[in-house]
């Protein structure tokens, strides 16, 4: 049968819950085993029933767990693919989803695969759900990774840290997903990661990760795979305006690999909080960076999607998380479609929700324009 309808999803876990406290047998029991628990993620369909299902899901956390950082990842299919029908209805199911998770989670980030173009080095089927969900698991496992970091040889981000970073004015718990794929084999002055121009094959130059001799200069490159769901730039156009020419809020980002080996240096906690609110009260960008020796694996399983030389064996991944006006862009296009296609009982109160979302990502960064950053 098919799982399309958003309402769907609700009525399902309202029946599951109402037979088998669904939280007893799928959190509490691992819950219990966590001896310093960070958080909870949800992974779910965002544009679909799964997006109803998932909402209600974090809706009973926050319940239950009241102010544990619960982070859900919603997938959605690419922009523009089927039927016009069905993509009227996956966009009220994404515009109820966000509206939704906004409300019960303590960050939402809604990805997909790209719109036009990919980077040159990126070879995929786009009807594969493995191939597209291989290239989405690269970024979410790198940008995750340093809240599984060993906090006596690197700096280790919990989720609570990561969440404080992105939601500088306290109403922004939507974030945009990008990402780089690196040869790790490569010397780091040979470090090149280009985009496609006319097709997914052209070679291209233009967006050169700079490298410094003592490691990556993070604030001189930018990343070539957009994969925040609904936005309508192609990756090799978001590399071209150097990620992003919207104004960014907060930003943490995640190093991986060789490039990514830093030494580990004490830092003073209380310093570093007392800085962030100092940038956050004068409007400042706020930026976190983690960094990390780790590769990311290619295991046997996983389709072989880059091509950035013979037999690759792992990747080192360059990704961030960022709060930036351009949610506020995706959001605005949702509230009006919802306000000429949703149904008459929920038009007005979905419209009103986004609205207020909109609002968020606009106000409030006026007032400085100046950038500071924690390593």
């Amino acid at each position: 049968m098919p799982f399309e309808k958003w309402e769907n999803g609700e009525e399902l876990f309202m029946s599951m819950d109402r037979d088998a406290d669904l939280l007893d047998c799928d959190v509490r029991v691992w819950a219990e085993e966590c001896d310093q628990m960070q958080g909870i993620q949800v992974f779910t369909g965002g544009d679909d029933a799964w997006g109803g299902f998932g909402s209600k899901y974090v809706e009973r956390l926050r319940d239950e767990y009241g102010k544990m950082p619960t982070w859900a990842w919603g997938i959605e299919e690419e922009q523009g693919k089927g039927q016009r029908a069905k993509q009227l209805l996956r966009t009220v199911n994404a515009a109820r989803t966000i509206h939704e998770m906004s409300m019960h989670t303590s960050l939402y980030v809604p990805v997909s695969l790209p719109a036009g173009l990919l980077p040159e080095y990126v070879h995929l089927n786009r009807d594969s759900h493995w191939h597209v969900s291989a290239l989405l698991s690269t970024a979410v496992e790198s940008m995750t990774l340093p809240s599984r970091l060993r906090p006596d040889t690197q700096k280790r981000g919990f989720l609570g840290d990561i969440d404080a970073a992105l939601n500088v004015n306290g109403n922004q718990r939507i974030a945009q997903l990008q990402c780089s794929i690196l040869d790790p084999d490569l010397e780091p002055h040979k470090i090149v990661s280009g985009h496609g121009s006319n097709d997914d094959r052209a070679p291209s130059n233009t967006n050169r990760i700079m490298i410094e001799e003592v490691g990556l200069d993070a604030s001189a490159s930018y990343l070539d795979t957009n994969l925040s769901a609904g936005d309508t730039r192609s990756s090799s156009s978001f590399a071209s305006q150097g990620g992003t020419s919207d104004h960014t809020f907060g930003s943490v980002e995640c190093i991986r690999g060789r490039l990514g080996a830093t030494k580990k240096e004490e830092v003073d906690e209380d310093e570093v909080i007392y800085a962030r609110k100092r940038r956050r009260f004068a409007g400042l960008l706020i930026t976190e960076s983690y960094h990390s020796s780790l590769d990311y694996p290619l295991l046997n399983s996983f389709p072989r999607i880059f091509t950035l030389s013979p037999d690759l064996t792992n990747v080192a991944v360059h990704t961030s998380l960022s709060t930036t006006t351009r949610i506020s862009s995706r959001v605005k296009a949702l509230q009006k479609a919802v306000s000429r296609i949703a149904n008459l009982d929920e038009r007005e109160s979905l419209s009103n929700g986004l609205g207020d979302i909109s609002e968020s990502y606009e106000e409030g960064w006026g007032s400085g324009s100046g950038e500071d950053s924690d390593d």
